[in-house]
């Protein structure tokens, strides 16, 4: 994955700093992928396919091509990260994130009535 990571980062035209930035990690992070110390976790392997359009089975096999063809609009996209990254959750993180946005939406909605004539 090491390889892969630092081709794909050089296809983006990213240094270590710029892709470490877009991924919300250090740059040590990234220098440690890119050498073998270290391999993201499941939440990072993720967010760069999601982010870049990233063939999941290319990042983590080096099979197929390495973005993915769709025509999925950004939102879309941000829909299946958010799906992606709430089921590595444990269950009792999963259900204290469901609360907080139901509340959320509660309140949203709150908002919205007062905006009404």
């Amino acid at each position: 994955m090491q390889k892969r990571i630092k081709e794909l980062r050089k296809a983006l035209r990213f240094n270590q700093t710029a892709f470490a930035k877009a991924l919300g990690v250090t740059p040590s992070a990234v220098c440690n992928w890119e050498s073998g110390f270290r391999t993201p976790p499941a939440s990072v392997i993720l967010l760069i396919c999601k982010e870049f359009n990233v063939s999941r089975d290319w990042i983590e096999s080096g099979n197929g091509d390495m973005f993915e063809k769709d025509d999925l609009s950004d939102a879309q996209r941000a829909r299946r990260l958010v799906g992606d990254l709430f089921a590595l959750l444990s269950e009792e993180k999963q259900a204290l994130l469901y609360k907080a946005v139901k509340n959320m939406v509660k309140q949203q909605e709150n908002d919205d009535e007062k905006d009404d004539c």
